[in-house]
């Protein structure tokens, strides 16, 4: 177990994980005795994998194995490319999955409370006119996003004018992008704020588009597990956990709703 996630249980509510969960809460979290957690791995600020030493590291990572430790089991991290995460619920492949909260997505699993957001904007092109994130909505524009992104929805219903391309990945969108298929592609500020700067020929526009809230899913009809999951979510953000998290993955960007 890492150094920082020892750190931040020490630190957290002691006294509320000494006491033992209800069987119902254990027997629906973790049917098989063991934890299955599902990730996106395309969203690497909240989970990626040390390139040193192979192990799992981020806020995320850090949330489950405190929730793992409050429910006295281990716990089994399952890495999925974009969109394959959500393709996955009821495949009984994973009991909880680290999820952007998405309407469509709500009537097939059960979120707990947002444990952290991020805005979403636009990368364009170093000769592109567009330099606020609301020039881009306009006719003859078409903007890249990523099939399966947790804020796919959104931005579709937010575009009235401009046109929404979905691709395979960011990889492609990009590459769209350079090819000059489109003009702007659709993504998480951080990462493409990250991305930007080792691209000359790609710039960032000014504000936002929206944000992305980040919770906890679990698949519908495990009420128990779901209860506990809210007052879980809501006590980490109180004690600080969720903050501490952030602070020592360097999670920039990151931000507690």
């Amino acid at each position: 177990m890492r150094v920082c996630y020892v750190f931040l249980s020490l630190l957290g509510f002691i006294a509320g994980c000494a006491s033992l969960v209800p069987h119902d809460v254990q027997s629906q979290l973790a049917p098989t005795g063991t934890l299955r957690v599902g990730l996106n791995l395309s969203t690497t600020l909240l989970a990626a994998r040390d390139p040193k030493n192979g192990e799992m590291r981020g806020v995320a990572i850090d949330i489950a194995h405190e929730l793992g430790y409050r429910v006295r089991v281990p716990v089994h991290f399952v890495g999925y490319a974009t969109g394959q995460l959500e393709q996955k619920i009821g495949a009984e492949e994973w009991d909880v999955a680290f999820f952007a909260i998405e309407p469509a997505r709500a009537e097939k699993v059960s979120f707990s409370p947002p444990y952290a957001e991020i805005e979403t904007t636009y990368p364009v092109r170093n000769d592109s006119a567009m330099l606020h994130a609301r020039d881009v909505d306009r006719e003859g524009v078409t903007v890249a996003v990523s099939r399966g992104a947790g804020f796919e929805s959104a931005l579709a219903s937010l575009l009235k004018l401009a046109k929404l391309l979905r691709t395979g990945g960011f990889a492609e969108s990009i590459k769209h992008l350079n090819d000059k298929k489109v003009d702007a592609v659709s993504g998480l500020k951080p990462q493409l704020s990250a991305y930007a700067k080792a691209q000359p020929g790609i710039r960032v526009v000014d504000g936002k588009f929206g944000s992305v809230e980040q919770a906890i899913g679990i698949q519908k009809g495990r009420g128990a597990a779901d209860n506990y999951l809210r007052s879980f979510i809501v006590e980490l953000k109180e004690s600080g956990f969720v903050a501490r998290s952030i602070d020592s993955n360097k999670a920039s960007g990151l931000t507690i709703p």
